[in-house]
């Protein structure tokens, strides 16, 4: 698999705990899946937000990300999924994610 490909591809992380700050409001969700530029996480609520930081862990390293809001699906009585891409990700985290 190329580069390239690995940025984009995503890897399902089911459960995974999510800690997010959007405008000042804390939540609490799971990672559904996630790959080296963006991430898919669910809430039990109803948000809305342009922006976030994100801060999750995979395989004993915790990251703390910038995200931009690209949409939100709702899949149930609280049950939201909200796709992310990060954004000013330095390299050492972009190649950690990939």
């Amino acid at each position: 698999m190329s580069e390239k490909d690995r940025e984009y591809f995503r890897i399902d992380v089911y459960n995974t705990p999510i800690a997010l700050n959007a405008s000042g409001h804390h939540y609490k969700g799971y990672v559904k899946d996630i790959s080296a530029n963006g991430i898919f996480f669910k809430l039990e609520s109803d948000e809305q937000f342009t922006s976030c930081t994100c801060t999750f862990s995979l395989l004993k390293e915790t990251f703390t990300i910038e995200a931009k809001f690209i949409r939100k699906e709702e899949s149930g009585p609280s049950d939201y999924g909200y796709a992310c891409t990060f954004e000013n990700v330095n390299t050492k985290t972009h190649s950690k994610l990939m």
